[in-house]
């Protein structure tokens, strides 16, 4: 015995839905899901998930335009438009949109003989972060100290101003190194 599915009654759903819109105060083209330009949609959109907000934001700092960043997370201009200025992180700069620079980061940094994550908040201390720890990855690889000299006595300042001076000692990085610390290119990220 095949059991037959129900058949849905598409006008008495659409209907019941325009009378509930109506009753809820909102406007008939608000009330079919459609609202006009200027008028506020009813229902929310998903939020874009952390994993793919940090590489829709990374494809932005590429020269990626905003339609091909969407493009890379499977969700649509608009959407990742609507969230990205909702959260403060982009901006319109020349007229494409652009990942604004002094954005708190998650970065990774190797001081006082330790891995630590930190949170950077201005642009200029995560460019220095960033050199340092590249610096950091080609002394590891060619065993040149002359890498790390542009480093010695340098240091940088986190979110809540707390100075962090940068690790220079051979000895500590490879043992750092060995530890199996997480990489920089795990922990960096832009906080959302």
């Amino acid at each position: 015995m095949t059991k037959t599915k129900k058949k849905r009654d598409y006008k008495a759903e659409y209907r019941r839905r325009i009378e509930r819109g109506l009753a809820k105060g909102l406007t008939l083209s608000q009330a079919r899901g459609h609202p006009k330009a200027g008028e506020k949609t009813v229902k929310k959109p998903r939020p874009i998930e952390d994993k793919k907000f940090q590489i829709s934001l990374q494809a932005l700092r590429k020269g990626k335009n905003l339609t091909e960043a969407a493009k890379e997370i499977r969700v649509s201009p608009d959407r990742l438009r609507n969230q990205a200025k909702e959260k403060g992180l982009i901006r319109k700069k020349g007229g494409r949109w652009a990942v604004k620079a002094n954005l708190p980061r998650q970065m990774l940094i190797y001081s006082d003989g330790e891995a630590l994550s930190i949170t950077i908040g201005r642009f200029n201390y995560a460019s220095k972060l960033g050199r340092y720890m590249a610096a950091v990855r080609r002394f590891l690889r060619s065993n040149d100290p002359s890498h790390l000299e542009p480093f010695i006595g340098k240091s940088v300042k986190d979110s809540r101003d707390k100075k962090y001076l940068f690790e220079t000692s051979p000895n500590a990085l490879y043992r750092i190194a060995a530890s199996g610390s997480e990489t920089f290119e795990q922990i960096y990220r832009i906080i959302i």
